[in-house]
């Protein structure tokens, strides 16, 4: 396998349109959505300027679902235009965030609003969250795909579902973009291209997986995330995963599935960097 592996100036979305996507997104179990609106960085997340308080109340947030073996991740969420005025949104979505409910919101003047409540209070403070959620990925100082092509989505989006669609930070994945990340019931899309959006939307919307753009679901493992989109007929409960030599065998209530490592492609790992091997995973129905 040989490259040159000299920088390339194309667009990393572009460089390997039918680079399998099945199996992609990185495992979360809770999503902590905290709207932003300052500059947008590289690492926006990291490099926030809030109070150490604010650091440390985040800090404890996120070690509280992982004492409760729940993997957490934070990222930040914006609007634009005239929807940048007024209370932030404060979201967390995941499997037993609330009683009855895997979602909730609560709306704040600023953000040391949320370190005043105890993180094991927290849930009792919000308002659930019933619709779902559309962030598009958009952070151009972190991928140039993701702006080039994430923002057309988003100002689509906007236009069919209103407040509802967000711009998101970083998802992971730049050379999948458009990239859009559904809430609560949370799924991993990509190559969300523009003149798909009305029929990928109108699977989401209907409550089902539009499985031509499943990444994966990010609460299953990757190989169960790829033995799922491999299946193409929606959603799967997950029995288990277990490793067969190199293989990796997983478990449905309505099927079994075994995934393994592909042969490598190369491709762009983000725009502006040089060609590495990707490894996509290739499954086969038991």
């Amino acid at each position: 396998m040989t490259s040159d592996t000299s920088i390339s100036t194309a667009y990393c979305s572009q460089v390997a349109p039918t680079l399998s996507m099945a199996g992609t997104a990185d495992p979360v179990d809770i999503f902590v959505m905290l709207e932003y609106r300052g500059p947008w960085s590289e690492k926006v997340v990291a490099n926030a300027p809030f109070n150490d308080a604010m650091w440390a109340w985040l800090a404890e947030l996120t070690d509280f679902f992982a004492a409760r073996e729940q993997r957490a991740k934070v990222l930040f969420i914006k609007r634009s235009g005239l929807h940048s005025a007024g209370p932030l949104n404060f979201m967390i979505c995941g499997r037993g965030v609330m009683a009855e409910r895997n979602a909730g919101r609560l709306l704040v003047s600023e953000h040391d609003e949320l370190r005043r409540i105890p993180v094991q209070q927290l849930a009792s403070h919000l308002e659930p969250l019933l619709e779902p959620q559309y962030f598009v990925c958009t952070n151009g100082r972190r991928d140039v795909c993701c702006a080039r092509f994430g923002l057309p989505v988003y100002r689509a989006l906007r236009d069919r579902v209103g407040d509802r669609a967000w711009q998101v930070s970083h998802v992971g994945g730049h050379r999948f973009a458009p990239n859009v990340l559904v809430l609560p019931d949370a799924a991993l899309y990509g190559r969300v291209h523009l003149v798909d959006v009305p029929r990928w939307l109108e699977h989401v919307e209907a409550g089902e997986l539009a499985m031509p753009w499943l990444r994966g679901r990010p609460e299953l493992p990757k190989p169960a995330q790829a033995a799922e989109v491999h299946l193409a007929v929606g959603a799967q409960q997950l029995k288990g995963v277990s490793r067969d030599g190199d293989a990796s065998v997983v478990e449905f209530e309505s099927a079994i599935v075994e995934v393994r490592a592909g042969e490598p492609v190369l491709t762009l790992p983000s725009c502006g960097k040089a060609e590495e091997a990707i490894t996509p995973l290739v499954c086969r129905t038991l």
